[in-house]
């Protein structure tokens, strides 16, 4: 099912514009663009040809020369937030790439990003559909490097406006946003997903993703002591004001929830990722029939009970289950 959306610029804050897009139809994502009176921060480049599709129409759109693009900031590696990158570089090369230092090296690596981040279900069973990890390489693009590491608290300034990088681990283990105090806004890209984007139901596109649950946890906690009144991210649509507060509580929520379904679900018989994710997607769902994306959240879970004593590994030598402790 294809969907319909705004994909034109638009300016959500004064200097802070949303740059959106689709990719194969249904999955919305967006960059975002914060411009000041000494230089421009691009938050994400989206996949490798977004730059060409999408970037540089709304550039041209805001009357704005990609040349004058001071700093890229990559707020994690998949493929769809740091792709263009390399396009991006081509038509503004003195803008200096910024990027976590917990995901440096799969940011600069097409096969450590492959083998880090997608590929780690193998040990459980499951696998990257072949289409699916040659879409991923395409849109990686050509590879760069990373100029700068930034963390928590970093300041970033573009003139009249100073951008903080804010930590927000979770989804990755070095993801970031950047917070503008003087608009109290948060572009949070990857960082809290509710219950997971669904512009196509009844089949929700993608479910929320974290590979940590308990920093997925913090993060939302993090964004709601931020207070902000604009909220940006990645694959919704911006969120201000009293729409703020239901979204990060539905964020949390569901990470209660698939808590207690995994922890009802485990028995002293042995269940692997691909049953307990199956389970997952039936009660929680239904999400797209890649279910990659879900597997790593229940598997945050399940890491999570095993380390509170409550679940324990089973191993044949190939591949790791699970069973109550």
């Amino acid at each position: 099912m294809v969907f319909e959306m705004i994909t034109t610029a638009q300016e959500r804050a004064p200097g802070v514009f949303e740059i959106p897009s689709v990719i194969g139809g249904t999955i919305r994502i967006a960059q975002w663009l914060i411009v000041g009176t000494g230089g421009a921060l691009l938050v994400d480049t989206g996949i490798a040809s977004t730059p060409q599709e999408t970037i540089l129409p709304a550039l041209t759109q805001l009357e704005f020369d990609i040349a004058d693009v001071t700093h890229v900031l990559l707020s994690h590696c998949d493929v769809d937030h740091c792709g263009g990158a390399s396009s991006i570089l081509e038509r503004a090369p003195e803008a200096r790439v910024l990027a976590p230092g917990a995901e440096r090296a799969q940011i600069e690596s097409w096969p450590v990003l492959r083998d880090q981040r997608y590929r780690w279900v193998e040990q459980y069973g499951l696998e990257v559909a072949a289409e699916t990890e040659t879409w991923l390489e395409q849109e990686f693009g050509d590879p760069i490097t990373v100029a700068q590491d930034v963390a928590d608290g970093d300041l970033i300034s573009l003139g009249s406006v100073s951008a903080q990088i804010v930590a927000l681990p979770g989804h990755s283990p070095g993801l970031v946003g950047v917070w503008l105090e003087d608009q109290r806004a948060l572009i949070a890209m990857d960082a809290v997903f509710g219950r997971g984007p669904d512009p196509a139901e009844p089949t929700r596109v993608n479910p929320p993703q974290y590979g940590s649950a308990e920093l997925y946890g913090a993060t939302i906690e993090r964004v709601t002591s931020l207070d902000p009144l604009l909220l940006g991210s990645s694959h919704f649509e911006p969120l201000s004001g009293d729409a703020i507060a239901p979204f990060l509580a539905e964020s949390s929520a569901f990470v209660a929830s698939l808590d207690e379904l995994l922890a009802g679900a485990l028995t002293s018989e042995p269940a692997t990722l691909s049953a307990l994710t199956e389970i997952a997607n039936s009660a929680l769902g239904p999400f797209r029939p890649d279910f990659n994306e879900l597997a790593r959240s229940v598997h945050a879970h399940l890491e999570r009970f095993v380390a509170a004593g409550t679940a324990t590994h089973v191993s044949d030598g190939q591949t790791t289950t699970w069973r109550a402790a």
